[in-house]
């Protein structure tokens, strides 16, 4: 059974790049795009220790092998990473108790990932319940956005708890999901 931790050590940053490279749409065959899923957004080391120094990240260990990350971003990156610009511009516009979610501060998953070896274990919802515990006092929601052709991501956040609030058009042959877990409402 893997153990959770909040991260920001430089070696455990180069063990999430590691796995993320394995897991972007580049490294896999059509077949495991299909039925395994796959992460979105290429970090560099910079961003990613900037990120965790503003807060850590959750990974999931064993045996002093990293098995799966999460990675907690806040709109103070909105800027950081092309790919995401479009997301926090349509977050912010959507409805939020008598406002929208401009007005207040939410965590953004900047990506989730578990290795192959270890999907359908229990994992992927280890790494959600530590980030809720590291994230919930000070955020009333977190939220993240998935590919739609990327069925597998969007069934285990449904999984969670996670709601799709919002869609918008990628620019490709599929839409962007946008998935809200109300952690305090």
């Amino acid at each position: 059974m893997p153990q959770y931790f909040l991260t920001s050590q430089d070696d455990w940053l180069r063990e999430i790049l590691k796995l993320q490279k394995q897991n972007l749409p580049d490294a896999l065959s059509q077949e495991e795009i299909s039925s395994q899923g796959y992460v979105s957004v290429d970090h560099s080391f910079d961003i990613l220790k900037s990120m965790a120094i503003k807060h850590p990240h959750v990974i999931a260990v064993e045996n002093r092998k990293l098995v799966g990350y999460c990675l907690a971003m806040t709109k103070s990156f909105r800027e950081d990473i092309a790919l995401l610009v479009p997301m926090f511009l349509e977050m912010d516009q959507l409805p939020f108790r008598s406002g929208d979610l401009s007005d207040i501060e939410y965590m953004v998953c900047g990506q989730v990932c578990v290795h192959k070896d270890w999907r359908g274990k229990g994992v992927f919802k280890g790494l959600y319940q530590k980030f809720q515990q590291g994230f919930v006092n000070d955020y009333p929601v977190v939220l993240t956005e998935i590919a739609s052709n990327n069925t597998r991501s969007i069934r285990a956040h449904e999984k969670v708890g996670f709601d799709i609030v919002h869609s918008y058009p990628s620019g490709k042959d599929f839409n962007w999901e946008i998935v809200m877990w109300k952690w305090r409402i």
